[in-house]
């Protein structure tokens, strides 16, 4: 079995996307990927403190307002995701494709009809 993956974030989502099958299609945890995906255990825990990091910027009284504490310190997180994404896919020998998105679905100041 192959998988086309997407790794991207959202607060309180489940940062890999991938069709396990038909019945199975959507958000995977970090842990369950690294299960399916045959992710060494060093790779999940660096995965999982990377989507704590941007967990921990949510305003949870204004969504709004949630952000990192600096644009360097939210670019150097956007880097180190790119890095572990080559990483995911280097370690994984089931990924056919990997796409990298460090800020969800829908780029900052992009719309969406």
């Amino acid at each position: 079995m192959s998988y086309d993956v997407t790794l991207l974030v959202g607060y309180g989502e489940d940062p890999f996307y991938y069709e396990m099958d038909e019945e199975d299609l959507g958000n995977h945890s970090i842990e369950e990927a690294g299960a399916d995906l045959g992710l060494s255990a060093e790779l999940v825990e660096e995965l999982l403190v990377w989507d704590e990091e941007f967990q921990r910027t949510r305003d949870p009284v204004d969504g709004r307002r949630s952000t990192f504490a600096s644009a360097v310190a939210e670019h150097s997180w956007v880097e180190r995701g790119r890095g572990l994404a080559t990483r995911v896919r280097r370690e994984s020998s089931v990924i056919t494709r990997l796409e990298y998105r460090g800020f969800g679905g829908v780029a900052p100041g992009a719309c969406v009809f």
